[in-house]
């Protein structure tokens, strides 16, 4: 499922990373977003999720969210 609907305050993992913007999705990766990693949605404000992925609270924005997909 996308992040964008996964439900707060659960560990989820990483399935899936669809962002066509290599520079974006690099990023990402040196962030801890990586297939496989866990992480764990601790608010939405305004379109953006504030998540919790290895020791980092992290912002991102709403469309690039999308592109993540958890189980």
């Amino acid at each position: 499922m996308p992040i964008i609907i996964a439900p707060l305050n659960e560990e989820l993992t990483i399935s899936k990373i669809n962002i066509n913007d290599l520079k974006v999705k690099k990023h990402l990766e040196s962030l801890g977003f990586l297939v496989g990693s866990k992480l764990e949605i601790l608010e939405v404000s305004g379109g953006n999720l504030i998540i919790h992925i290895g020791n980092s609270r992290i912002a991102l924005d709403k469309g690039t969210a999308r592109g993540i997909h958890v189980y």
